[in-house]
Order: structure tokens, then C-alpha cells, then sequence
């Protein structure tokens, strides 16, 4: 026994040991029942009465629904008999005269009960059924050493008398020479052998929190074997004008017993550690932000960065035409040579494309000046097709006497292009490859005040702006969370685009106000089954939980989701579509 015991306690310490790996957790049960120790009376009736099962336990899950259990238990194992049953056996007096003995069991009941150490080993098998509820099912068997076996009679008459055949004697109501009716309670112990057992298991888990989960479920354990040392005595045996009381198992009214137990059991699981198929990446990656054109273009190639077209001066009496805004990624500059009176401006080369790179003012073309006289009509102008609307018009104020123009300035290279309008390439407009060509006509009067050229719009980038800080930590929060942009591959719940430094500022807001809490809400595209996203769509969720954790946010403000492919951000029409709608959704709440 003691090497038994040495080697349960070994499994049991080597499980804690190895708890750390993934998929390991340690359980702590009771439970309660039928607990039978069942067998058969010749001349009476038997049935199970209720006993207890304690229980400590190893699992270690080996894939993400299958492992095995073992560890160590303590049950007991109780049971009742009552006999009706006259018994007459031969025998011998102190003084060497047979005479027949009788015993009379007059509604006599005895209860037994054998205390047990069990071993299980079991194969285990858990489904998730939602985010916070679980079925878990073993089956297995177990050796049980039993430690204790005992009996006590517990009410009835028994009745011994005696009957002298050679003078036809019968003796009752002489206590001396054993003979007499008792209602003693008499008690002793039972030796029972090792029992082998199956087991099986069916219950539910229910997450408490990240680490802990309630456990309810039934449990049946069924003996293999006869656990009982046969006996050949009298239940009550007499002996020097006494008796002894053997009890019923030790007697020929029986000769096999099976322990059997039903019942339920309502224990904790400690998560010592986590089994998860995703590999969580070391950091998240900083998400590019995407510049996207309102159509699309086909990349330009680089080229020499285009130089900034210095403003012309204002000429007497004629002003210069500057150059047209575009916001489109190919740019294209134009420059104003002398003007002679009132012939048409030389056309300047094209430049070649630029990429774009950062956002910077063009120059918006000079009005007209009220009031001019009429000019000859100008050569008109190609449309220009905006992003956002931008004036676009040309205008000769009046003259009445031209003097040439100076020579627009040197053009010195600079780091950063400047965008600037382009005409569509319908007709032989300007465009990427060719200036707009702007004529002059003579006009009558000067134009004595220059106008000061607007400053255009910036080109904007799709991407999300950082969040402004109000000084209100739950609004701060929603900023940040709206701001943030966490997307995944196909398939995959490994963060691809992510701000680690937002995770940052929204895990300090939300370490220093506990009644701000955040769900993590696990978004998919629509290909492969319902199911399947559901589950790819609460790993994403857990892997984004998982970055707040590091940051030190506590495990209460963060609760995760998953809506599938039911709410796509756009529709899944087309593969940019699909990618964009592979995220997780952080949305701020507000707990008192």
C-alpha cells in the first residue's frame, strides 16, 4: 500500500511540474450519490445507500479538444441489508451434548461501507458550445485500494435458542448458556479486495475568468470485479454459552460484491496553461498608411524631383498666368514666358510624372480685376478634373500698354515635388504629358494691385488621423480605439497591421480607469463556413487581447467576441473588400 501511495503522489507531483506546457490544468472536485456496494442475500434484501467522492485531478490537453486525466481520489461506498431468516445448525455444549442451535433474524438489518483510494486514468474530450460555456466528457477506468471495511447492525430481533434431541428439550430465554433475544448493536470489520473500475464523465464548464472555470457534470463508476474475501461462517455463531457476530458478508448468505457509484460532482479547473493553435507574434506591425487616389492609377515610375515654379511678377500691363492645382499624383507644372502684346503663350515642356510623397500647396490662379473693358477672346482652356473642387480660371486683365515681361526666375531643385492639376487625357487637352496653352489678348489698362494667390488644399491620405486629446479618459479612449486599424491575413489570426504605440496610450487610460472596459470584437471575410469563421474570429479577438494584457491592462476590462463574417465593414464583393473586413473591432464601454 505504502508503494501504491508513493507512486500517486509521483504522477500527481510530476503533473504539477509539467502544468506550465500549454493545454495543462490541475481540477479540485466533490460530489455525491448513489454509492452501492452490491451483492445478493439468499434470505433477504439489499440496496445502495448515499456516499461522497472527493477528488484532485491532472488534464493535459494534447490538441485543442482531446488530452488525458489522472490524479487522486477518495470515495466511499455504503449499503443496507435486512433478513428474515431462521437458521438451525448442530452443535456441541461446554459439557460435549449436541444438541441443533437456532438463530431467528426477525427484520435484522446490517449497513456496510468500504472507504477507497482511487487512481484514475481517463481520456478526455472538450467542445466549446460559446465563449464562456464548454462540455467536457472523459471515459477510463480506475484502481480503487480500499482502506476501510466495516458493519454494524442497525435494528430487528435476533432470537437463539436451543433444542436437546436426546430428551427433546428446547431451551430459549437463558442468557447464561447463550440463549436469548437481542437487539444488541454489534460492529466489526470487513476485508475487501482491490477493485478495478470503468469510469465516464459528461459535464459542462463554465468560465469564471481567464484562468478558472466552474465545472458541473454526472459521473458513473462501475466495478469489474468481486471485491469481497469469500466466508463459510454462521452470521451469528455461538461459543461458550456466548455468541459472535461474523456479519452478513463474512456468512454463506453471500459471495460477491461489485461497487457501483452514480451521482454529481461540482469542482473548479485551474488553467496553468494555455493551449491556443495561433502562435502569438512578438510585436504587432505598424500599419502603412495606405494612400489611396478617388481612381485608380497604375504606379509611376520615379523621376527627377520637379522644382517649385516661383511666382511670376506682376506685369504691366498684363499679370501672369499661374500655374493650374491638381491633386492628382501626377504632376505637371507650368511656367509663363515674357509676354509681347498680346500674342499667345508659348506652351512649356511637359514634366515628367513624380510620385507623390507629401502634401503641398499649389498656387490657385489669379481673379479677375473689375472693371476691365472686353479683350479678344482667349484660346480656351481644357477642362480640369478636380478631386475637390478648385477654381479653375484664367483671366488677362486689361492693358494698354505691353512692356515684355522679365524672365521668370531660375528654378532651383528641391527635396519635396509639388502636385499640381492636370487636365483628363480626353481630346489633346493637358495632362501628365502636356502644359495647358494660354493666349493673351491686347488689352487697355494696367492693373495696378496685384492679387494674392490661396493657398490649395493639402492631397489627403486615407488613413486615420491620430486622436486628439480632450482630457476626458473615456472619450480619449474612443478616439484612440476609432483611430486604431488591426488587420489580418486570410486565414489567419496573426495581427499583420496594428499601432503599437496606440495600444500603448489606450492600455494606460485604461490601467488608470477601471470602469472603462473595451470589447474586442473578431470580424472575417465570408469564404469558408460560418463556423469556421466564428471560431478564426474569436482567435483574432484573443490575439489582440493578448497585446493589451502585455501592456499590464487587467484581464476584467478586456472582453472578446466574435461576430464572423455578420457585420463586414464593406461589402465581400472583391478581394481588397475581403481584406479590409479581416479585422478586429475595438468598441469603448462605460462600466460603473
Amino acid at each position: 500500500m505504502k508503494k501504491q501511495l508513493i507512486l500517486v503522489f509521483a504522477l500527481v507531483l510530476y503533473g504539477a511540474l509539467q502544468a506550465q506546457q500549454t493545454g495543462s490544468f490541475i481540477d479540485f472536485n466533490v460530489g455525491g450519490g448513489y454509492h452501492n456496494l452490491s451483492y445478493s442475500l439468499q434470505n433477504g434484501t439489499q440496496k445502495g445507500r448515499v456516499g461522497y467522492t472527493l477528488n484532485a485531478g491532472y488534464s493535459f490537453f494534447f490538441t485543442p479538444k482531446w488530452g488525458l486525466h489522472t490524479g487522486l481520489g477518495f470515495q466511499s461506498f455504503n449499503s443496507l441489508s435486512t433478513l428474515n431468516y431462521l437458521s438451525t445448525t448442530p452443535d456441541i455444549d461446554t459439557e460435549g451434548v449436541g444438541y441443533d442451535f437456532s438463530a431467528n433474524y426477525k427484520n435484522w438489518q446490517e449497513k456496510q461501507q468500504a472507504l477507497m483510494i482511487d487512481i484514475p486514468l481517463a481520456v478526455m474530450f472538450k467542445q466549446p458550445i460559446s465563449p464562456k460555456l464548454g462540455l467536457l466528457a472523459s471515459v477510463g477506468g480506475k484502481i480503487s485500494f480500499p482502506v476501510n471495511g466495516s458493519y454494524k447492525s442497525n435494528g430487528g430481533e435476533l432470537v437463539t435458542s436451543g433444542y436437546y434431541i436426546k430428551w427433546n428439550v428446547p431451551l430459549s430465554d437463558m442468557p447464561q448458556h447463550g440463549f436469548s433475544t437481542m437487539t444488541n448493536h454489534f460492529s466489526g470489520n470487513t476485508t475487501f479486495k482491490t477493485a478495478f473500475m470503468g469510469i465516464a464523465d459528461l459535464g459542462g464548464l463554465y468560465k469564471l475568468s481567464e484562468k478558472l472555470d466552474l465545472y458541473v457534470g454526472a459521473y458513473l463508476n462501475y466495478g469489474l470485479n468481486n471485491i469481497l474475501n469469500p466466508g463459510s461462517q454462521l452470521i451469528y455463531q455461538p461459543k461458550a454459552n456466548s455468541g459472535v457476530y461474523n456479519g452478513m458478508l463474512a456468512s454463506t448468505q453471500t459471495n460477491s460484491v461489485t461497487p457501483i457509484a452514480v451521482g454529481v460532482k461540482v469542482g473548479v479547473y485551474l488553467h496553468l496553461g494555455e493551449q491556443s493553435p495561433i502562435v502569438e507574434s512578438e510585436s504587432l506591425i505598424e500599419p502603412k498608411q495606405p494612400v489611396a487616389p478617388t481612381e485608380p492609377a497604375p504606379p509611376v515610375e520615379p523621376v527627377t524631383p520637379v522644382p517649385p515654379v516661383e511666382s511670376a511678377p506682376v506685369v504691366e500691363p498684363a499679370a501672369p498666368v499661374q500655374p493650374v492645382p491638381t491633386i492628382e499624383p501626377v504632376p505637371a507644372v507650368v511656367a509663363v514666358p515674357p509676354v509681347e502684346p498680346a500674342p499667345a503663350v508659348e506652351p512649356v515642356a511637359p514634366v515628367q510624372p513624380v510620385p507623390t510623397i507629401e502634401p503641398v500647396p499649389a498656387v490657385v490662379v489669379v481673379p479677375p480685376v473689375e472693371p476691365a473693358p472686353a479683350v479678344e477672346p482667349v484660346a480656351p482652356v481644357q477642362p480640369v478634373t478636380p478631386i475637390e473642387p478648385v477654381p479653375v480660371v484664367v483671366a488677362i486683365p486689361p492693358v494698354s500698354a505691353v512692356e515684355p515681361t522679365p524672365p521668370v526666375p531660375a528654378i532651383q531643385p528641391v527635396e519635396t515635388p509639388q502636385p499640381v492639376v492636370t487636365t483628363p487625357p480626353a481630346k489633346e487637352a493637358v495632362v501628365a504629358e502636356q502644359a495647358p496653352t494660354v493666349v493673351e489678348a491686347p488689352v487697355q489698362k494696367p492693373v495696378e494691385t496685384p492679387v494674392q494667390p490661396k493657398q490649395a488644399e493639402p492631397v489627403q491620405v486615407i488613413a486615420k488621423p491620430e486622436p486628439v486629446h480632450t482630457g476626458d479618459p473615456f472619450e480619449d479612449a474612443k478616439r484612440i480605439a476609432e483611430s486604431m486599424n488591426i488587420m489580418f491575413g486570410f486565414n489567419s489570426a496573426q495581427v499583420i497591421e496594428s499601432k503599437n504605440s496606440m495600444i500603448g496610450q489606450l492600455s494606460d487610460i485604461l490601467k488608470a480607469n477601471s470602469s472603462i472596459h473595451v470589447r474586442l470584437v473578431g470580424h472575417t471575410c465570408n469564404i469558408g463556413t460560418h463556423k469556421i469563421n466564428k471560431a478564426l474570429g474569436m482567435k483574432r479577438a484573443i490575439n489582440v487581447k493578448r497585446k493589451f494584457t502585455k501592456h499590464g491592462v487587467t484581464y476584467s476590462q478586456l472582453k472578446t467576441e466574435s461576430m464572423a463574417y455578420d457585420q463586414p465593414l464593406v461589402p465581400n464583393t472583391s478581394p481588397k473588400n475581403r481584406a479590409r473586413n479581416r479585422r478586429v473591432q475595438i468598441v469603448v464601454i462605460w462600466k460603473d
